[in-house]
């Protein structure tokens, strides 16, 4: 008797779970309709409803919904549009399902979302150029060099011919640019994404009574001790490539400098944040101090230089707390 009971409720549990499998599957298929005929950017927030329902029924059920939502988009919208669910969207969020499944850190679910997405859309580009032939550097020029074009015959009509040199000029240094930051720019979309969908699904699941885990404070954030010497272990490596002209190497070299330079500003960011709660600095005036750091190239580097003494002085002493 006592069997036969544990039976049914194990049934009644698999029949909730699938019936409310099948309504966030709904829910995502909607979100797909109203993003493509309605409200444009609401795809961006694909993943949030499946984190969620991953928290309260588990991984199992919500990949279920988040691989026959991506594939019924992808039949209705067509293969053009749904690539977008099943490159971007689907990947990241069933890593970030599957985490927080596992009851993970925030920090992890956060970079596992975005190395599922970074791995996919690297992926994805590789069968494009050398199966299919579509070069994605060559599609990204012609895109900015149409919007120049465009803005170029309305200055044609209204301007000077200084002002079509002067933009021309500067068609060449932002495809330059793009193309050349290209990897950087695919990691920067990835962590945002990922971090956009996990701070929405933590709000929204606090309505359900549902708790992710909290990410920390940036005033706490650290980059790893031997961060500084595994840069130093790329850089001459790059350098040692470069020497014995491997391929790409002063685009592969710009990238690893920008890398850098972003995460020494996290952390001179997050040092900053550290002094001013300790200091019960005013939120106003926090943001206005972040965007002065931001948009100041001299203090962006006192900051950055700040950030390397952090590294080795450990001036917020985290590593004794930890």
């Amino acid at each position: 008797m006592k069997y036969k009971k544990e039976f049914v409720m194990n049934r009644n549990t698999k029949t909730s779970s699938l019936t409310e499998a099948a309504m966030i599957c709904g829910i995502l298929v909607i979100m797909g309709m109203l993003s493509a005929y309605i409200f444009p950017f609401i795809d961006f927030f694909f993943p949030v409803p499946a984190l969620i329902f991953s928290k309260r029924r588990g991984f199992k059920y919500s990949s279920l919904a988040i691989v026959a939502a991506s594939i019924i988009i992808t039949i209705i919208l067509g293969p053009a549009n749904g690539l977008i669910y099943l490159v971007l969207y689907m990947p990241m969020a069933i890593a970030m399902s599957y985490l927080i499944d596992k009851n993970k850190k925030a920090s992890t679910v956060l970079l596992g979302g975005a190395a599922a997405t970074l791995i996919s859309i690297v992926l994805s580009l590789f069968v494009l150029d050398k199966i299919l032939g579509v070069g994605v550097s060559e599609q990204i020029t012609a895109f900015i060099k149409e919007m120049f074009d465009m803005q170029e015959k309305i200055i044609n009509i209204i301007g000077s011919k200084e002002q079509i040199g002067t933009i021309d000029e500067m068609s060449e240094i932002i495809i330059e640019l793009v193309v050349n930051l290209l990897p950087v720019i695919i990691m920067a979309t990835s962590l945002a994404l990922a971090y956009i969908n996990y701070m929405v699904a933590q709000k929204l699941a606090l309505r359900f009574k549902i708790e992710l885990k909290q990410l920390r404070d940036i005033a706490f954030f650290s980059l790893p001790r031997n961060f500084m010497m595994g840069i130093a272990f790329l850089l001459i490596l790059s350098y040692i490539l470069g020497k014995l002209n491997f391929p790409n190497m002063e685009i592969i070299t710009t990238n690893i400098i920008v890398i850098v330079q972003f995460s020494l500003l996290l952390q001179g960011l997050a040092l900053a944040k550290f002094y001013m709660v300790l200091r019960r600095v005013n939120n106003f005036l926090r943001i206005v101090i972040f965007i002065f750091i931001i948009f100041n190239p001299i203090i962006m580097g006192i900051m950055i230089t700040l950030a390397i003494a952090d590294l080795l002085f450990d001036f917020r002493k985290l590593r004794t707390r930890t």
